[in-house]
């Protein structure tokens, strides 16, 4: 059999087609071999095919079919080698095809390929004309097809190359022509393409979507951006979320809603935006590795919702799937730290929206690990400006000052990270100024001003004019300007501040809820600039009264600030019109009635309103308001001892106890009511330490739930509403609409309500329980004189109305007048105890010049003493039958008597008043045993422990000493003293000596020892009182402190005498927390000791040397046959006495040393 092949058809038909079928296998042969020798013999056999048509043929579609394969073949070639010759003749051969194929259906596909190879020589010359002849033949296709009945994907297909094409032309061109034509054709290839499943369909959507998206950049139409996006999302809808771009297209597209929601502002375009995201997330599976990204991104979306509507289900959504990222990024995960951060600023969203406290812990817990973690990226500045964020937010709600202090060294630590990052350091900076801002209020020392300036001007150095809520940063620089001028009463701060306040009137629009509260301060600052002078500017007192009255007239009835403006309104037309008129009152009354407002600035109003109602001379009514406010005082939230916010709420209240009492008795109540009154609203502080050591810790033990509902309450109750949507102080919370601020502002109003109506209930269901009848009353009138049984307790007020002693016996409680005694007179009269000594020049004054100036301090503290004693102590004593009218003593036995001084007679030296001249008994010393007790209840406590170092088998003593103290003088005596000290205790009791310790190994011992003797320094702080110290050592080189705080926090059950001996530690400097005694003697108290030897101004190191082993030697030799509580206090008595006995002229010396407690 021969393989020779058979001759090619002679017949011309038949011969052709052998050429063609020869083509087609040379072709398959290709797409296995990749030849290019076999696409030339394929090419070669069309070509003999061509030339084997007849010379008269008339078929021109037979010919088109050749010459088609041609271009074809051509096109093959090209793309196999780049070569231009075979896209040239591939041109050449196709639009030879479009010829032969005039009116033939055929016609159609030779002219899509011409322009698609047309077109592709565009692509290599860049020449417009080519692209523009690619554009003509698909238009031609398009008008042959007409619109019959036409291929629809044929259709579709043309129109998406002729749309391609006029965007490669609009490229070239930047004719917006042209891109709209390929806008124009791109939207007839999506809308030809059959269904959404067509073939090609996504990619037409998604170049239609391109084109939108650029027409909309150049021309603003949102409606293109609309489109563009629709477009994105039916892509997204369709593409497999295995397809390796899905992630990307998913971005792209709620990056495309994004944008659309800038635009439109519409919330319901935001809320496509979320669905969309809330779909994909739900469609990924746990297992996929998109869904950690998928849900990060749906977090943001949510709380951009959130921010945007105020919609809390929003950020509660948010912080659900933050914990499913969480989860999703397991310890090692490079992305650990941003997941954690992410869940904590969640949570610290819905704290500001709930208050919920635990909530905000969980942040913070969360913030922790994530700065530990010590992220190395960028995105350190946002761990650390989030836990800054947090723990500002809990020192706000808590007060705990070590809050504050590492909320400020996080938020600088952030700014150093963030140096060259503007967009991530600008909000640190800002949230920086507001911190400093509490740390001032709190501390207000120098420095604390200083950087809060600094960090203030730097926030409005770093706003750009024109930025959503620009005008922040300098409402804060005005909040810190008027603190400077308060500080320092920089006239030129306060003048800066009100120009701030005018420029920002100018930047809030009308309507803007942010302008009333400008405009109250503007008020405020008006008023502030024309106190004091001579001739005030009756132009911006007028102005100050319009400001304020437009500033009322914008607040709603139920707003939070309500109570705030009033009071502000009623201040500005006392200072305007010189006094107050029915009009002012009922301004401040109704302040009093705001109950939307928090419940200190209600108090503010009624005690204008009562100051004004005395005025008038209504009596009765200025009382019951004044009880009114003091008996809301208990629905406060009572915080912990370093709580700035419960100090900074008690400076409100300052003066107000004593004014109720005394406006009390001039109305006619009796003397127990107004102790009653007192004793609720003078010690808070101490009382609620007390009370949770007392009556709130059995609450807890016995009735666990009442009590944490009794806590939750107060909380909320004291929780700030939110007061606009642009916060004052940038960083606590900002909401970005009025739709949001308004939702938030509506369920904090409305839960405040019911909160309100609950705190009643849950009081009235604790006082039904068995022991629990007098919770957070004022003691019964029984129960106060059962306290009296080991001697009376005085109790002295007075103020701008009248003053008097009330005076707690065992039988009686009664108030005596004390006219002599002048409100006016008391200030300048004690002010000779802190009177210092003349400061030394560099030039050294001779001895005889410093006893001069130390003989006329002591004369002055005489005077003083003498006067303390003709208009308080002797009328008591007589009043008493202790002494007759002539200061001779009517009883056999000392008795003793505790003295409580209120307001300015806080720190009044009722013990040593009198004439301590030799031979005279017109004096305290001389009659009674004087201890002194901050309040009633604090006396009570005292006496929760009997006195047991006598009868304990073996008692214990701790002696602490600092003869060196580094940054404070030697005290060369301390080591003398605790020698002597040893001496008398030697075989009594047992000791321990701690020299240069530090404030931890103090602590350490509490509830070891019975008694606590301190040989150091004693630091009273005015303005933080709690930071009042013993001064102990951290290192040699380091001082140390013992604050009021630290020791209040101790409960040692153990603790039964605390020996302070050192300057001023019952020295309460902060006269506006003067009723709070707080002061390092009281914070022992408050630790459990039942008595308390300490100082009331700075005292000689010599002589408290001497009082000291004086002290001891009395206590254990018997102390005159008292037994139990009297025998210290008469221990003291007797070690001061032997000071007075060889220096009765000196008071200075001896009269400083007091005794506290039972």
């Amino acid at each position: 059999m021969s393989n020779t092949p058979p001759p090619p058809p002679t017949d011309p038909s038949e011969l052709i087609k052998h050429f063609q079928a020869l083509s087609s296998t040379l072709d398959d042969k290709y797409d296995t071999t990749h030849d290019l020798a076999d696409l030339h013999d394929s090419l070669a056999a069309l070509q003999s095919a061509l030339s084997a048509l007849p010379a008269d043929d008339t078929d021109d579609a037979r010919r088109a079919d050749i010459v088609a394969g041609l271009y074809r073949g051509l096109n093959r070639c090209y793309r196999h080698t780049g070569a231009a010759e075979y896209l040239d003749g591939a041109t050449e051969y196709a639009k030879e095809a479009v010829e032969l194929t005039r009116d033939a259906p055929a016609q159609v596909g030779h002219l899509a390929n011409t322009a698609v190879f047309v077109s592709m020589k565009h692509e290599r010359s860049g020449l417009l004309g080519e692209i523009e002849e690619a554009i003509m033949y698909c238009e031609i296709a398009l008008a042959v097809m007409g619109e019959g009945e036409v291929d629809v994907e044929e259709r579709a297909s043309t129109c998406s190359k002729a749309c391609v094409f006029f965007e490669r032309k609009y490229k070239q061109t930047e004719d917006v022509g042209d891109l709209q034509m390929a806008v124009h054709y791109g939207r007839e290839a999506v809308e030809y393409s059959a269904t959404a499943g067509a073939l090609h369909r996504s990619g037409r959507v998604n170049n239609l979507a391109k084109h939108l998206w650029t027409r909309y950049r150049l021309l603003g139409d949102i409606d293109d951006l609309r489109k563009a996006a629709a477009c994105w999302e039916e892509v997204a809808e369709t593409m497999p979320q295995d397809h390796p771009d899905w992630t990307r297209l998913v971005a792209n597209v709620v990056n495309f809603l994004r944008e659309v929601y800038k635009e439109s502002m519409d919330v319901d375009d935001f809320r496509r935006m979320v669905a969309f995201f809330r779909r994909r997330v739900e469609a990924t599976p746990r297992v996929h590795p998109g869904r950690r990204e998928a849900l990060v991104g749906l977090c943001s979306l949510l709380i951009d919702d959130y921010m945007q509507t105020g919609n809390l289900k929003a950020v509660r959504e948010a912080i659900e799937n933050a914990g499913e990222v969480l989860e999703l990024t397991p310890p090692g995960h490079p992305d650990r730290a941003e997941a954690l951060t992410d869940l904590a600023s969640y949570l610290t969203r819905e704290y500001h929206d709930t208050g919920d406290l635990e909530t905000l812990d969980r942040a913070i817990r969360y913030s922790e690990e994530a700065v530990a973690l010590n992220d190395p990226t960028v995105y350190r500045a946002n761990h650390l400006s989030t836990i800054s964020l947090g723990l500002g937010a809990r020192y706000e709600r808590k007060g705990d000052l070590d809050d504050l202090r590492r909320a400020i060294l996080y938020a600088r630590e952030g700014i150093a990270v963030a140096h060259e990052d503007e967009e991530a350091r600008v909000p640190i900076v800002h949230n920086l100024a507001r911190l400093q801002y509490m740390m001032f209020k709190r501390a207000s020392t120098r420095e604390n001003l200083d950087e809060m300036l600094v960090c203030a001007e730097t926030a409005v150095e770093q706003t750009p004019p024109g930025q959503p809520r620009s005008y922040i940063p300098l409402s804060n620089l005005a909040g810190c300007l008027e603190a400077k001028y308060y500080f320092t009463n920089d006239r030129a701060a306060l003048l800066r501040a009100a120009e701030i306040m005018e420029e920002l009137l100018t930047l809030a629009l009308p309507g803007d809820t942010t302008r009333h509260k400008f405009m109250s301060n503007l008020a405020a600052f008006l008023t502030l600039k024309n106190l004091g002078l001579e001739k005030p500017d009756e132009l911006e007192m007028k102005r100050a009264v319009y400001y304020a009255e437009e500033a009322l007239s914008a607040v709603p009835k139920d707003h939070t600030d309500r109570a705030s403006f009033l009071v502000n309104l009623g201040l500005t037309r006392m200072e305007v019109f010189d006094g107050a008129d029915m009009d002012t009152t009922q301004l401040f009354l109704e302040a009093w009635e705001c109950h939307h407002s928090p419940p200190l600035t209600r108090i503010h109003g009624a005690r204008y309103a009562a100051g004004v109602l005395v005025q008038m001379g209504k009596w009765e009514e200025s009382s019951r308001m004044l009880e009114d406010a003091i008996r809301m005082l208990p629905k406060v939230s009572t915080r912990s001892l370093e709580g700035q916010d419960k100090q900074q709420m008690l400076v409100k209240i300052s003066g107000l106890p004593t004014t109720a009492a005394c406006v009390a008795l001039e109305a006619g109540k009796s003397a127990y009511h107004a102790l009653g009154l007192l004793e609720i609203s003078r010690g808070i502080i101490i009382g609620s330490t007390i009370d949770y050591r007392g009556d709130i810790s059995d609450l807890k033990e016995r009735h666990p739930e009442k009590f944490q509902k009794l806590e939750e309450l107060r909380t909320e109750i004291d929780t700030p509403l939110p007061d606009s949507y642009e916060s004052h102080m940038v960083g606590s919370r900002s909401f970005q609409t009025e739709e949001a601020y308004l939702q938030a502002r509506n369920r904090a109003f409305k839960r405040r309500e019911e909160a309100l109506e609950e705190m009643d209930e849950i009081l009235k269901e604790i006082r039904k329980l068995p022991g629990c009848e007098r919770f957070q009353l004022a003691p019964s009138e029984e129960e106060l004189k059962s306290w009296a049984k080991d001697g009376p307790v005085v109790t002295f007020v007075s103020s701008s109305y009248r003053s008097d002693a009330i005076i707690l016996t065992s039988s009686s409680v009664t108030a005596l007048p004390l006219p002599d005694l002048v409100h006016d007179d008391i200030e300048g009269r004690l002010s000779v105890i802190f009177e210092a000594p003349a400061k030394r020049s560099k030039k050294k004054r001779s001895p005889a010049a410093e006893m001069r100036e130390y003989a006329e301090r002591n004369q002055k503290m005489r005077e003083m003493l003498l006067w303390l004693w003709n208009v308080a102590v002797k009328p008591v004593l007589q009043n008493l039958e202790i002494i007759d009218e002539h200061g001779n003593s009517k009883v056999d036995k000392l008795p003793h008597v505790w003295w409580i001084g209120t307001g300015k007679l806080n720190m009044a030296p009722f013990h040593a008043a009198g004439d301590h001249a030799r031979g005279s008994t017109e004096n305290a010393l001389s009659h009674v045993i004087s201890s002194y007790t901050p309040t009633i209840k604090a006396l009570s406590y005292a006496r929760g422990k009997k006195l047991s170092i006598f009868s304990k088998p073996d008692p214990r003593l701790l002696l602490v000493s600092m003869a060196k103290t580094p940054g404070g003088g030697a005290l060369p005596d301390a080591a003398k003293e605790v020698e002597g000290i040893m001496d008398i205790t030697k075989g009594l009791v047992s000791s321990k000596h701690l020299e240069h310790p530090s404030a931890d190994d103090v602590l350490t011992q509490f509830g070891s020892f019975e008694v606590m003797h301190f040989a150091c320094h004693g630091v009273s702080n005015p303005y933080d009182p709690s930071e009042s110290h013993l001064m102990l050592q951290r290192d040699s080189n380091t001082a140390d402190s013992l604050t009021v705080a630290a020791i209040s926090r101790k409960n040692a059950r153990t603790a039964q005498i605390a020996y302070l001996s050192a300057c001023s530690t019952a020295n309460n400097a902060a006269t506006q927390l003067a009723d709070e005694i707080i002061h390092i003697a009281s914070g022992f108290q408050l630790a459990g000791f039942n008595h308390v030897l300490a100082t009331m101004w700075p005292a000689e190191s010599a002589v408290c040397t001497e009082i000291a082993v004086a002290f001891y030697r009395a206590l254990f030799d018997g102390s005159g046959g008292e037994e139990g509580h009297l025998r210290v206090g008469r221990a003291m008595r007797e070690a001061v006495l032997g000071v007075r006995e060889r220096h009765p002229l000196l008071p200075r010396k001896w009269a400083p040393f007091i005794h506290l407690g039972a």
